[in-house]
């Protein structure tokens, strides 16, 4: 479970509490500019906040290495650090001291689930937005996280693909206790 207790952020967020319990997928929608990005870049620690953020019991300002195992995140513009989508799945794992065979059994292990063995030899300047998409998503589940922060994805996949993307967050959220 997230839980954030009264928030604030430099008059930009204010009283902010907000509880996400496991199995849940939750949507901040509101305006443009009014912080949606800025309370993703709290929650995954790009930005540093004094204020109460636990993921079950643990206070992200106490142990933030313990935290971030425990979170993924897919940020609105995605970047990519390897050329092959292969090696880009399989990137957080290499942080982890797991050798090979255990990185490719979990790398299978998620191509599989998110039925993408298709594009696993491309580049990653072939793909669609979409499937930009299913590889960021791919990254975030291949260390199973507790928590997976999302933001505005919806802004760069065409309207065709909404669907397949809620079709996805609720196979998540089914199969994977996230």
């Amino acid at each position: 479970m997230l839980r954030v207790i009264d928030l604030d952020f430099k008059n930009i967020l204010k009283n902010i509490d907000i509880e996400v319990r496991d199995n849940e997928i939750v949507s901040i929608i509101a305006a443009n500019n009014v912080g949606k990005t800025l309370l993703c870049n709290i929650l995954n620690t790009t930005v540093s906040t004094t204020s109460n953020i636990y993921l079950n019991n643990y206070d992200i300002n106490e142990n933030k290495h313990n935290y971030l195992r425990r979170i993924s995140f897919i940020p609105e513009s995605f970047f990519f650090i390897n050329d092959l989508v292969y090696q880009e799945i399989k990137m957080p794992l290499y942080n982890l001291n797991l050798n090979v065979k255990e990185i490719n059994e979990k790398y299978e292990e998620v191509i599989k689930f998110l039925d993408i063995n298709y594009l696993s030899n491309k580049t990653i300047k072939e793909l669609s937005v979409y499937e930009k998409f299913l590889v960021f998503l791919a990254k975030a589940l291949i260390t199973k996280p507790k928590l997976i922060i999302i933001d505005d994805v919806f802004k760069l996949i065409d309207k065709e693909d909404y669907k397949k993307v809620f079709i996805l967050l609720e196979k998540i959220k089914k199969d994977c206790s996230i």
